[in-house]
């Protein structure tokens, strides 16, 4: 009889642990040989581990135990939106001494601590990452390369501690420094090439914009420039060559490019394909995609990167569905701008939703899915180019359509005109006579009545007592003066004067010598009023106005004062009786006029009048309007 074998807890746990143990003696050191390395994935040899409980020194690191390692048993270590410190260790081996250039090829990484140890010593240490200037990277490159150098026949140990607050992407790759230049030269060429063609599209639309003043141009110019600036952000060419020596903004950028594309791609959507006018449903739907996004991209430059990278990733693929979504449900009616936004959005869908699912660690990452949305963006803007482009050429279609029925019209009318010229000629040969002496009865009564009409209108515009011209005149030549003094930025002056003691004068000598007063006083500011561009009137009872195109503060003094001193200086006359008469004068100047209104220059002017009859009266008190 066989007997049962049974295991206790703690053997199961050492079953367990030597498990592990033979794991991760099954990964072997990288024995880089004589050949060309063109970037060798070093993923098979590489082993991990969470963030030590206990003191980060790299001496803790070199003693820990070796279980406490986990191999990488993907194509590269991906570990999705993870914001805990990682260790990676690789071993590398040459039997001939070597320079190599080892390459971590995600941007996006906060913190990169490098340790390079041969013969149990610390030989190197870099600490760079996104949050570091760029100038901590010993080669300058948008990835990080950590130039190595392996003596013959000895063992050297990387280790790698890094730390993120986005997606935790290790992708290490082992190259020979000639080798990774020329290869890089391909892909700076590539890149170079997409910021270019993005740009050239943003500024192209741009232009449109200032040349046909549609939004839709200015909006897809934004949304071009910003997933332009968003890919390259990713790829760390805009630290690199834009902001090198600004890590704080360079962190916060991506989520700011990322949230206004969402929000200008979502303006843009609506614009092209009338979404407002077609479906109050999915218009309502793209607000919910546009506001998250501009209030999400604003937010990037205040709020932690950590925090917002996850809810921006989920806004760009729900954005990028309902733009699919809803450029399938205009193809389906029938709408062909629906068929170009469709087709460009799927490609910008599929390109993004890899790289994004990657991100989030559904994916393993890879080079295809890493470039995917250059390639994506760059198809969406063609074929939407291609889009507005048949989109004008079709309202250009319809332009010429409408001018060719309107030429036809034009053409039918003619004829019929023609035809009528034809009838009417001979009514017009037996009318010719009558018409040409009907003709110029009526020229002779509308001259007469253009004479009657302009002397009517100058009398409706002259003050009966002192013949100048009345309050109405004025207030149509001061709007005029007004609008002019607007235009061209001049400066502008009203004089308003007041008789002196006007009521005295006709309780104590009547109201004729009043009158008396006012016409002699019209006559001496007739004789200050040089220039045809001044306007001058009765204001209304013993007021008078003077407005001054043009006149400096200096100048409109001086006449004041002249008309004040002139007035006093020839009393009234008035059936042997002489009557004194001053007048109180109020000056209001104004040097440029287009941050006022009219009213404040007359309310001004009335107010230093009151200044001035209030002080005496006889004087003159100027003010000016700023």
């Amino acid at each position: 009889m066989r007997k049962t074998m049974t295991l206790t807890g703690k053997q199961i746990g050492l079953l367990v642990m030597l498990c592990w143990v033979s794991i991760v003696q099954a990964v072997e050191p990288l024995k880089v040989g004589p050949g060309a390395l063109k970037g060798v994935n070093v993923a098979p040899y590489l082993q991990y581990r969470l963030q030590f409980a206990e003191s980060e020194d790299i001496r803790n690191v070199l003693a820990s135990d070796p279980s406490q390692w986990w191999p990488v048993e993907a194509e590269t270590a991906n570990f999705g939106l993870n914001n805990q410190a990682h260790w990676f260790r690789l071993e590398l081996h040459s039997e001939n001494p070597r320079r190599v250039y080892l390459e971590l090829s995600y941007a996006l990484l906060n913190q990169v601590d490098v340790f390079l140890v041969q013969r149990g010593q610390v030989e190197r240490h870099w600490l760079t990452g996104n949050n570091q200037p760029f100038s901590s990277r010993e080669v300058e490159h948008r990835n990080y390369i950590f130039p190595l150098f392996l003596p013959a026949g000895t063992s050297s140990q990387v280790f790698l501690r890094i730390q993120t607050q986005g997606s935790l992407q290790v992708p290490l790759a082992l190259w020979d420094p000639d080798r990774f230049w020329e290869a890089d030269q391909l892909a700076i060429t590539a890149h170079s090439f997409f910021a270019a063609a993005m740009l050239t599209v943003a500024l192209l639309n741009f232009l449109l914009f200032l040349g046909i003043k549609d939004r839709l141009f200015i909006y897809y110019a934004s949304y071009v420039l910003t997933i332009a600036l968003a890919q390259l952000a990713l790829r760390g060419m805009n630290y690199q060559f834009l902001w090198p020596n600004a890590p704080a903004w360079n962190e916060h950028s991506l989520v700011l490019f990322m949230g206004l594309a969402v929000a200008s791609g979502g303006l843009f959507a609506n614009r092209y394909l009338r979404v407002r006018e077609r479906s109050r449903y999915l218009y309502r739907g793209s607000l919910l995609m546009i506001v998250p996004g501009a209030v999400m991209g604003g937010a990037a430059l205040f709020l932690p990167y950590g925090i917002l990278i996850g809810p921006m990733i989920v806004l760009c693929v729900l954005a990028s569905i309902l733009m699919l979504v809803t450029g399938l449900s205009f193809w389906g009616q029938g709408h062909k701008s629906g068929r170009f936004f469709t087709l460009a959005w799927a490609f910008f869908l599929v390109g993004i939703l890899g790289t994004l699912l990657a991100k989030l660690g559904l994916l393993p990452r890879s080079n295809l899915l890493e470039y995917g949305p250059e390639f994506g963006a760059a198809v969406e803007v063609i074929l939407l180019s291609f889009g507005i482009t048949d989109r004008l050429n079709e309202e250009r279609r319809l332009r010429i359509a409408l001018q060719e029925t309107a030429l036809a019209s034009a053409e039918e009318a003619g004829r019929l005109q023609a035809e009528n010229l034809a009838r009417e000629h001979q009514a017009n040969v037996v009318l010719e006579e009558n018409v040409a002496q009907r003709t110029q009865e009526l020229q002779k009564a509308l001259l007469e009545l253009s004479v009657a009409h302009a002397k009517l209108q100058d009398i409706s515009t002259l003050d009966g007592l002192t013949q100048l011209r009345n309050r109405r005149y004025f207030d149509e030549s001061f709007r005029r003066e007004w609008e002019r003094a607007t235009r061209e930025a001049n400066q502008l002056s009203v004089i308003m004067l007041d008789a002196d003691h006007f009521k005295q004068i006709n309780d104590s000598h009547g109201h004729l010598a009043g009158d008396d007063c006012l016409k002699q006083l019209a006559r001496v500011l007739e004789g200050h009023v040089k220039r045809p561009a001044d306007t001058l009137a009765r204001f209304g009872g013993e007021e008078f106005v003077m407005v001054l195109p043009g006149t400096d503060p200096h100048g409109v003094l001086r006449l004041a004062e002249n008309i004040r001193l002139d007035v006093e200086a020839h009393p009234v006359n008035h059936d042997g009786q002489v009557i004194p008469l001053t007048v109180s004068v109020g000056v209001a100047y104004c040097g440029d006029v287009r941050s006022f209104k009219s009213e404040d220059l007359l309310a001004l002017a009335d107010k230093a009048l009151y200044e001035a009859k209030a002080s005496g009266r006889n004087r003159v008190v100027v003010r000016e309007l700023i």
